[in-house]
C-alpha cells in the first residue's frame, strides 16, 4: 500500500509535472547507473512502489535526466553510493539539499542532508507543493508589484518569480498590493510579512555554545497562547487555554473549555471567521467549586464560587466542556492552572549569560537587526529538552530569524519539514512553523528566536552573506563587498544590565500576571508599549499605534495587526 505522504488524494493532487525544457533525458552531467539501476536495489524498489509511474521509466529507458538548474521537493534522487530518495527541502544557497531515505515517509530520522556534487535526479516529473497555494501566489504577486515598480520588465520578472509572464502582467496590472486578495485566514495580516524562506547553514555552529546557554540563563515553562479578535470588530486581545478535567468518574478530558456567552473567533487559518453561537442558560452548578467542597478545601457556602449550585441564579459568562458536558463559573475557571507546553521558555536579559549576549551582538550586525535597546523587539529561547517537546504549527505576523543550538530536531515551514542542525538559520515571514516530537533526537535543543517588523534591510543582509558564502557566511565573519555597514553595533561588554522590576506587571485575559518585558531593557516602558512588543511589534510601531488610539490597547493591537500596504 502507498505510504500517507505519496498515497493520498492531497498529495496526489499537489504533485504536478516539472517543466520539460529544464532536463533532457540521457544528457547527465554527474554521470551514472540511470533508471535501469532505480528498480534493481531494495531503496529503488521501494521509489517505484512509492512513486506510481517510476517503474514503467525505470524500464523504458536507462538513462538518469540530467540534473535541473533548480531541484524542487519531491524529485527522486539518487546520492553517491546508490541511495535513493525524495527532495524534502531546498535551501537558498542550493549546495546541499535535504533528502529523505527510508520505506517510512513519516520518520523524521530519515532526513539527512546531501551535497548536491554527485547527486542525480532519477525523477523530476513529480513536485510536492512546499507552502499553500494561496500563500505563495499572494508572496509572489506582492513581490512582483515591488519589481514592476523598482523597473524590471515583464520578462524579468516573471524569471525571479517562476510565473508565467501572462500572470505577472495580470497582478502588476492591479498597480497596488492592496488591491491584491489575502490568503483566507490571513486577509488582516500586513503584506510585508509575506517573504521567502531563507536557510542558511552552519551559521552559529561552536563546540559547547548549546551547553553554555542551556546552564546559563532561567527557564520557565511555557503556556498556550491564542489570540482572539471580536466578531464584527477590530478588538484583539490574548488569552490562553484551560483545560477541562472532566468528571471524576469519567477521568482526564483535556480539551479546551469554551466561554459562554463568547463574542470572539481564534485568529489563523484554519479556524472560524465567526464567534460560537452557544446559547446561555442557567442549568447547572460548578463543577470545579463542587470538587473543592469534596477534597474539604472550601465550605459549601463558600463567597467564591459564582454559582455553586443549580438552584443559583443564572451568571454569564461561564466556561463548559460540550463532550463532557463539564461547567464552571469564571471565577473558579480563572484559577485553573493554564495548559502548559511541553517546551520550555527564557526571554533575552542582558548580562544574565555573556555567550549569548554575544551570540546575539553577532546576528544583530551580521545581519542588520534593529537595535533591541530601540527598537524593542521579542528576543525569546525555547528549550526543547528532550525528543518529545513539540510547539504545534502556528504563524506569526512579523518576520521570524531563528537560529537552532543543539541536537538536531525538525522545524516544518508550511508544508515542509527542515531538519535544523548545530548552528542553523532560517528567515521566514507568515508562514506556518512548528517542532514535531522525534522520537529519534538524542539531546536537547533550542531556538533563539527573533520577532521583528518586516525589514528590507534584514532580507538584503542575509542574501548578501548567503550568496557570498565562505566566512561571509559563518557568524562574526567579513561582510560582503556590496553590503551596506549595519545600522547599529553593540558589543556584549556594554549592554546594560537587565534589572527586574517588581512595578507594572501585565495582565492577559484572565486577569493572571505576564512577562514584563520581551527585551529585559533597564528603562521601564509603559505596559502596554510591552505588551505589544511580547507579540513582536517594534517599541516605535507600539507607541505610533498607541497614540493614535489614546492608548486603548487592543485598538493598538488592532491596528498593528491589520496593517497593510
Amino acid at each position: 500500500a502507498p505510504s500517507k505522504r505519496w498515497g493520498s488524494q492531497r498529495a496526489a493532487q499537489e504533485q504536478r509535472p516539472a517543466d520539460p525544457s529544464s532536463h533532457a533525458p540521457g544528457s547527465n552531467c554527474f554521470g551514472g547507473a540511470g533508471y535501469s539501476k532505480v528498480a534493481s536495489d531494495p531503496a529503488g524498489q521501494e521509489l517505484c512502489r512509492r512513486i506510481p509511474g517510476l517503474a514503467t521509466a525505470a524500464a523504458a529507458t536507462a538513462d538518469v535526466v540530467s540534473l535541473p538548474q533548480r531541484l524542487q521537493p519531491g524529485f527522486c534522487v539518487a546520492a553517491l553510493g546508490g541511495r535513493h530518495g525524495i527532495v524534502e527541502f531546498v535551501p537558498s544557497s542550493r549546495n546541499e539539499v535535504l533528502v529523505q531515505f527510508g520505506e517510512d515517509a513519516d520518520d523524521l530520522s530519515t532526513l539527512e542532508w546531501i551535497s548536491c556534487k554527485g547527486l542525480r535526479v532519477v525523477d523530476s516529473t513529480r513536485h510536492q507543493s512546499a507552502e499553500r497555494a494561496d500563500v505563495r501566489a499572494y508572496r509572489d504577486a506582492v513581490s512582483a508589484i515591488k519589481l514592476w515598480k523598482q523597473g524590471l520588465s515583464l520578462g524579468e520578472i516573471a524569471v525571479q518569480v517562476g510565473r508565467p509572464e501572462r500572470w505577472v502582467q495580470q497582478k502588476v496590472a492591479t498597480g497596488y498590493i492592496s488591491e491584491l486578495q489575502k490568503p483566507k485566514g490571513m486577509e488582516w495580516w500586513d503584506s510585508k510579512g509575506f517573504c521567502a524562506v531563507t536557510y542558511l547553514r552552519g551559521y552559529a555552529r561552536e563546540a559547547g555554545l548549546y551547553e553554555d546557554i542551556v546552564q546559563g540563563v532561567e527557564w520557565e515553562q511555557d503556556k498556550v497562547w491564542r489570540v482572539r479578535k471580536q466578531e464584527g470588530a477590530d478588538d484583539w486581545h490574548l488569552r490562553t487555554v484551560k483545560e477541562c478535567p472532566g468528571h471524576s468518574s469519567r477521568g482526564f478530558c483535556g480539551r479546551s473549555l469554551q466561554k459562554v456567552p463568547d463574542t470572539t473567533h481564534q485568529i489563523g487559518p484554519q479556524d472560524s471567521r465567526h464567534a460560537a453561537r452557544t446559547r446561555p442558560h442557567g442549568d447547572w452548578a460548578c463543577e470545579l467549586h463542587a470538587a473543592l467542597v469534596r477534597q474539604g478545601t472550601v465550605q459549601a457556602t463558600s463567597a467564591c464560587c459564582e454559582k455553586p449550585g443549580r438552584e443559583d441564579p443564572a451568571v454569564e459568562p461561564y466556561w463548559w466542556c460540550p463532550k463532557c458536558q463539564w461547567y464552571a463559573c469564571n471565577s473558579c475557571v480563572k484559577k485553573m492552572p493554564d495548559k502548559a507546553t511541553s517546551k520550555q521558555v527564557s526571554h533575552w536579559r542582558p548580562g544574565v549569560c555573556n555567550k549569548l549576549d554575544c551570540l546575539i551582538a553577532d546576528l544583530v550586525r551580521d545581519f542588520h537587526l534593529p537595535n533591541p535597546f530601540q527598537d524593542r523587539y521579542t528576543i525569546k529561547m525555547n528549550w526543547y529538552p528532550d525528543a518529545l517537546s513539540r510547539v504545534s504549527p502556528h504563524r506569526h505576523d512579523n518576520w521570524t530569524l531563528l537560529v537552532s543550538l543543539g541536537a538536531p530536531r525538525v522545524l516544518t515551514v508550511d508544508r515542509a519539514r527542515v531538519l535544523m542542525e548545530d548552528g542553523d538559520l532560517v528567515l521566514f515571514g507568515t508562514q506556518s512553523h512548528g517542532v514535531p516530537e522525534m522520537p529519534s533526537a538524542t539531546g536537547g535543543r533550542l531556538s533563539l528566536v527573533f520577532m521583528f517588523a518586516p525589514s528590507d534591510a534584514v532580507g538584503a543582509a542575509i542574501e548578501s552573506r548567503l550568496h557570498a558564502g565562505g566566512a561571509s557566511a559563518r557568524r562574526g565573519g567579513p561582510a560582503p563587498a556590496n553590503l551596506p555597514p549595519p545600522p547599529c553595533s553593540i558589543a556584549a561588554s556594554s549592554m546594560p544590565i537587565f534589572v527586574p522590576s517588581e512595578e507594572g506587571q501585565l495582565q492577559d485575559d484572565w486577569g493572571c500576571e505576564m512577562a514584563d518585558s520581551a527585551t529585559g531593557h533597564a528603562d521601564a516602558d509603559d505596559e502596554s508599549v510591552i505588551a505589544l512588543c511580547s507579540m513582536g511589534f517594534g517599541r516605535q510601531y507600539a507607541r505610533s499605534a498607541l497614540a493614535s488610539v489614546d492608548g486603548d490597547l487592543e485598538q493598538a493591537t488592532a491596528l498593528l495587526l491589520a496593517a497593510s500596504t
